[in-house]
């Protein structure tokens, strides 16, 4: 009988270590996918218990003179002589996080965000990030910690996934979009290795198109390239509990999309949505194709607009929005010097952040710390 227990005992033991194994299945087979896509950031190491434990310190460094082109002669009249005779903007600003950036986020506060004038454009910020994976859960603990001490962080309803990347610029579009588009002019979007210099765009917008109306008008201004690549929404993909496994995949055929074949879309580490666009891609009506596994979740905005807000006024700003020289390990070709256009800079680190903020030539686009 003892011999029939033990045989019993040893066989509900197995059973249980095989379920264990298998219960990770479906995350194994959709880890299978893989696409290396470059805007997904490197977890920074967090060997810290509490929040208040992170060194925030940087690095120091200098800056390369050669990678800047900021002469008197080329200064532009917006800088110089602003007319400051109208309202400020007022810019609703989403950054697209990690949980594991944490001394990006301070940075971004410290040097970017903190002591901006408020004679040309006033805002309010939030933080925009996804739980992270379960291999990684301790960083969440860190990131309450981090949302009791800022109150600027919004999670998102889902798990980070660079597969994911599409679902999280639609739950983003989706925050833009709880504020009335009566209560701000643009939705500014940017991820953590950029530096704006806030000031300066908002005085550039109105000099550039003074008779732009955001809250009227459908407008998008960037960097802008263009792409053909045409999603439908799949009804059920929303009630799905598994819904991030479920592809919006089908794609048009030639003549059945929305709008034309080839479409600009906005390189996605900055750019400005007006807030009537907002409100308009986010029609209770609206069933945007969000379930996409597709590495470019740019490209994916693009599509939106083109083809649910097809009459929107594009922008294309690459002497504004690009990679300083120096900055670009796949493309090199694309970068340019840092000028007085330069409101928009991608690839920068955090020590430059620090940097950036003390060039002589931007003095008074933030105000003097006491």
């Amino acid at each position: 009988m003892r011999s029939r227990h033990v045989k019993v005992l040893a066989a509900l033991v197995v059973i249980v270590f095989i379920s264990l194994l298998f219960l990770d299945i479906p995350s194994l087979s959709f880890n299978s996918l893989d696409f290396n896509d470059p805007q997904q950031p490197t977890p920074e190491l967090q060997p810290y218990s509490s929040y208040s434990e992170i060194n925030f310190t940087l690095p120091s460094g200098t800056l390369d003179p050669t990678h800047f082109f900021l002469t008197q002669n080329s200064r532009p009249e917006w800088h110089s002589s602003p007319r400051l005779d109208k309202p400020p903007l007022s810019f609703r600003i989403g950054i697209i996080s990690h949980p594991s950036e944490f001394a990006k986020r301070h940075a971004i506060r410290e040097y970017i965000l903190s002591s901006v004038p408020t004679t040309a454009c006033t805002f309010t910020y939030r933080f925009l990030l996804a739980s992270s994976p379960p291999s990684a859960s301790h960083d969440d603990h860190l990131v309450l910690q981090e949302i009791h001490e800022y109150n600027d962080i919004v999670l998102l309803d889902m798990h980070e996934d660079p597969r994911r990347m599409a679902e999280k610029r639609w739950r983003v579009l989706r925050w833009a979009a709880e504020a009335n588009r009566e209560t701000y002019d643009y939705f500014l979007a940017f991820d953590t290795d950029v530096f704006i210099r806030i000031h300066a765009l908002a005085l550039r917008i109105r000099t550039m198109h003074p008779e732009f109306k955001p809250r009227q008008e459908s407008i998008m201004w960037a960097q802008m390239q263009s792409h053909k690549v045409h999603f439908v929404h799949r009804p059920d993909s929303d009630s799905d509990p598994n819904s991030y496994l479920v592809e919006d995949d089908q794609v048009f055929l030639e003549g059945e999309y929305r709008g034309p074949e080839w479409y600009p879309y906005p390189m996605g580490f900055g750019f400005l949505m007006s807030s009537h666009l907002v409100s308009r891609l986010n029609h209770p009506k609206l069933k945007l194709p969000h379930h996409v596994h597709f590495p470019s979740d740019d490209v994916v905005m693009g599509m939106w607009v083109s083809e649910w807000a097809g009459d929107t006024k594009i922008v294309r700003d690459k002497a504004g929005f690009h990679e300083p020289t120096g900055h670009d390990v796949w493309k090199p070709e694309d970068t340019a010097p840092i000028t007085w256009e330069s409101v928009v800079l991608h690839h920068v680190k955090p020590w430059e952040y620090r940097e950036l903020r003390k060039v002589e030539e931007w003095e008074g686009e933030w105000t003097p710390r006491a």
